[in-house]
């Protein structure tokens, strides 16, 4: 079973990124690097970037394949490390199909934001993590 999950709060310290989600129920944690906090700041604030980011070559990438991006999922998690896939659509005349491409948290964060497509957990995986309080 698949939990819809938000992003609630972005954190940046100088050594990681805190990424709170949370579920109706859940807020857990996913720390990334530095950049990628960055990143996802930037996508949030629709900032302009001075010159292309590594990112923007998987934007491309996406376009130029004629994908559309549907829902991102978190699949798995191990010792704190957690395991995504961007799932994609692509359409040619009346043939459709589905594309899943594993991908690092935050690639998957980040096009989730980027096309404004749903995240979600797996249920067990969401039933395994600690609850962290509320997030202020």
């Amino acid at each position: 079973m698949l939990t819809p999950i938000t992003i609630q709060k972005i954190e940046l310290s100088i050594a990681y990124t805190a990424v709170y989600l949370a579920s109706e129920d859940r807020t857990f944690v996913i720390y990334l690097s530095t950049h990628s906090g960055k990143l996802l700041q930037q996508l949030i604030a629709k900032s302009p970037v001075e010159r292309p980011l590594s990112f923007d070559v998987i934007l491309s990438l996406i376009t130029a394949a004629n994908l559309t991006p549907i829902q991102v999922l978190i699949d798995n998690e191990k010792e704190g490390v957690f395991f995504t896939k961007i799932f994609l659509e692509k359409k040619e005349s009346d043939h459709l199909e589905m594309i899943e491409i594993d991908a690092r948290p935050s690639e998957s964060l980040a096009i989730a934001i980027k096309f404004k497509i749903p995240l979600f957990i797996t249920t067990e995986v969401l039933n395994n993590l600690k609850n962290l309080s509320q997030v202020s």
